[in-house]
């Protein structure tokens, strides 16, 4: 089955296929002209979808740095429209998003963080300590 009909099949409406973005890339200030390829836009209740469509043998992982760096490519130019991952070698079909907002616990935030909790540990640890010696607990 193509991969047109298996969007069909899963009720997307297929707008547009076979389609180029081109966009700029500046190095060292001058412009060039590149494109960016995309398999499918399409439709499904009323949220438009870039599709990237992954042939071969092996199973799409959109961790694996090169599509990942591929579907990111993609979303950054189609940045109003979903991005999904058309597996071709179990047909599977996986919603795509990035998040770039920082993990709460990691670097610098860590260390403030932490030393904040140890702080208010030690005011809660004092205040119990003053009660007991003024023999108020």
């Amino acid at each position: 089955m193509s991969a047109e009909k298996l969007l069909k099949e899963k009720n997307f409406k297929v707008l547009k296929k076979g389609l180029q973005a081109p966009f700029s890339l500046l190095i060292d200030g001058k412009k060039h002209l590149v494109i960016s390829h995309f398999d499918f836009l399409v439709e499904k209740e009323g949220k438009k979808f870039i599709v990237y469509v992954h042939e071969g043998t092996l199973s799409a992982d959109p961790t694996d740095p090169l599509l990942r760096r591929k579907l990111l490519e993609i979303k950054n130019t189609f940045k109003d429209e979903g991005l999904l991952l058309l597996d071709r070698s179990d047909d599977s079909i996986q919603e795509i998003n990035f998040d770039f907002s920082p993990p709460l616990w990691g670097g610098a935030d860590r260390f403030f963080h932490t030393i904040v909790i140890l702080f208010i540990i030690g005011v809660i640890l004092g205040i119990i300590w003053l009660m007991i010696y003024l023999k108020l607990f």
